[in-house]
């Protein structure tokens, strides 16, 4: 199967997309599909590109993808401009289907250029912009359209009740992560129980909650490893006066697998209301938080808070600890009960990772999506 992905924006890059996107080029190409994948040009030649990718997220060489830069101009309607000019690109390529995360490209994809695509869906609906929305309900109708991949059942099911008589195109393929190499090396780690967060520092991503536990928990140092310099500036001014925090930036995607491998315990303190890169509607709807993978695949025991998503993933007190984001207190006796309970810690790793194995690793998801591309693209099947 011949498989053109086309990103409208920058890979690699500091957002959370950039990592799913490249990591999930390279496991399609690992399940057996052609990949190619477009992306706004760089200056530079199209190896260097996918060198840069795979040094960023610790891809290897054995089953490298090709990149396609392609223009961008930062002019009105450039998203527009870029789908075009991608899909151009894709009329000499002839792939056997389009995948992309854009509603602009899969309406381009498949309402001008007839191509078979599929568009994924991390979001809930509501909180896309009132231009993707209304491409979204154009897109949904058309015959070349032939699925929309979600995160969640609850994702799904609320996606559903908009579109009730295109239920069939929807197709549930959960986040996932990549197995820990098994080469992966440790960073040594201050203090004598290790909590650790690994992620952007948005709104309701959790910081929230970790300023109001952090002094209560001196027995405890908190590791940040993630987040732009001017919301680690922002979070260090608020607790200057909190020193079992310590703050170490953004690191490459690879090198997150050293911090993760000498935490006690990881965290994923979502807010109810939860905001993505550029802030805007809340997102908790619908999230698939890629942390949360990353968290089981290195077995750790994982404090997370209590939503609704969380739950489709996580179960209290089987392969993590559910918390209330309302309460600080229970946070503070969640971590209290960890730190003097190395055999439940121990237990709640295990079967997070076994979990992970089972339904979460990116490969998985890759060969899922790829066998419902085929029963949907029937021409994809004999290449």
């Amino acid at each position: 199967m011949r498989l053109l992905y086309i990103h409208s924006a920058q890979v690699p890059s500091l957002a959370a997309n950039a990592v799913q996107v490249a990591k999930m080029c390279h496991a399609f190409r690992v399940a057996g599909a052609e990949v190619l994948l477009a992306v706004p040009r760089a200056s530079m030649n199209r190896k260097d590109h996918y060198e840069k990718i795979a040094r960023e997220y610790g891809l290897d060489t054995e089953f490298p993808f090709r990149v396609l830069p392609v223009p961008f101009w930062p002019v009105p309607g450039r998203e527009l401009f870029f789908a075009t000019l991608a899909l151009f690109a894709a009329v000499w390529l002839q792939p056997h289907v389009i995948f992309t995360r854009s509603a602009t490209v899969a309406l381009v994809s498949a309402g001008l250029f007839r191509f078979a695509t599929v568009f994924e869906l991390h979001d809930p609906i509501g909180s896309l912009s009132g231009r993707q929305r209304q491409r979204l309900f154009k897109l949904i109708g058309l015959v070349a359209f032939r699925m929309l991949v979600v995160t969640t059942q609850r994702l799904r099911d609320n996606s559903i009740c908009l579109f009730p008589q295109h239920a069939g195109k929807f197709f549930i393929a959960p986040n996932g992560a990549d197995p820990v190499p098994p080469n992966a090396e440790k960073c040594s780690l201050t203090g004598t129980f290790k909590v650790g967060y690994v992620g952007h520092l948005y709104k309701g991503k959790g910081m929230e909650i970790i300023r109001a536990i952090a002094p209560r928990c001196g027995w405890a140092t908190f590791h940040i490893v993630g987040g732009t310099p001017d919301d680690i500036g922002n979070w260090t001014s608020k607790l200057a006066q909190c020193p079992n925090i310590v703050f170490h930036g953004h690191v490459p995607h690879a090198a997150t697998y050293a911090y993760l491998a000498e935490m006690d315990v990881v965290i994923a303190p979502y807010l109810r209301d939860v905001q993505g890169q550029g802030g805007g509607s809340n997102i908790a709807e619908g999230m698939s938080p890629l942390k949360l993978f990353e968290y089981m695949a290195h077995g750790k025991p994982i404090v997370s808070s209590d939503l609704p998503a969380i739950r489709e993933v996580l179960s209290d007190s089987v392969n993590g600890v559910l918390v209330s984001p309302d309460n600080p207190s229970d946070w503070v006796k969640a971590l209290q009960r960890l730190r003097k309970g190395k055999v439940f810690r121990d237990q709640l790793g295990r079967q997070a990772k076994a979990d992970f194995l089972a339904k979460y690793s990116r490969i998985a998801r890759a060969t899922n999506i790829l066998k419902e591309i085929e029963n949907r693209v029937p021409s994809s099947k004999s290449s």
